[in-house]
């Protein structure tokens, strides 16, 4: 399918340290090594596209601190596939060496999200990237979890469940206003018009 698609040598694909939301390989092709990522989510599949559409922007305007898209044999940014599990969203990246982690220079990191901030406001079709959206139907289902969690009768309940019953009940009145605080703070986020 690859060697289809795209215009590359492939020697040997493996597996990648697996990301949260795909499936992640490495791409052996002679002296190069690629990354590509398989999305098999529908749910994230238009949100992914765009995604895409906006790495391979802000590589083109110059930032070269983040992989840029290795395109298709016809141009395109991705590929998408039917698979016995539905349709896949296939992209390969160039490889860079990198690995997620919590310990790292915050000023660097803070200065990368500051150029990239700046160059996105230069983008020429900025306006068709998706803004982002704010979905509030977790809101009712932690409401409804909740519910049910104080009612759950204490003879039925796992050693596991009870002690995080003890743990919970000091905070049981905070945790029921998170809901309504956070309605409010979907109705301020979607009051206010994200740039990009």
């Amino acid at each position: 399918l690859l060697k289809y698609h795209y215009p590359m040598p492939i020697d040997s694909i493996e597996p990648a340290p697996r990301g949260f939301a795909a499936e992640t390989y490495y791409i052996n092709s002679g002296k190069n090594s690629y990354f590509l990522k398989i999305m098999y989510r529908p749910n994230r599949h238009d949100l992914f596209k765009n995604g895409l559409r906006q790495v391979a922007a802000l590589t083109e305007a110059g930032i070269d601190f983040i992989p840029a898209i290795i395109p298709a044999r016809q141009g395109q940014l991705y590929i998408e596939e039917i698979y016995e599990q539905g349709k896949a969203i296939l992209v390969v990246f160039e490889r860079i060496e990198a690995k997620q982690s919590y310990d790292y220079d915050r000023r660097d990191a803070f200065e990368k999200l500051a150029t990239i901030y700046k160059t996105s406001l230069t983008l020429k079709n900025k306006d068709s990237f998706y803004k982002e959206g704010f979905h509030d139907g977790f809101i009712d289902t932690y409401s409804q979890v909740l519910k049910d969690f104080w009612a759950l009768e204490e003879k039925g309940l796992y050693r596991e469940a009870k002690l995080a019953r003890e743990l919970l009940g000091p905070y049981t009145d905070s945790l029921e206003a998170c809901p309504q605080e956070a309605r409010q703070a979907v109705i301020g986020a979607r009051s206010q018009r994200s740039t990009f």
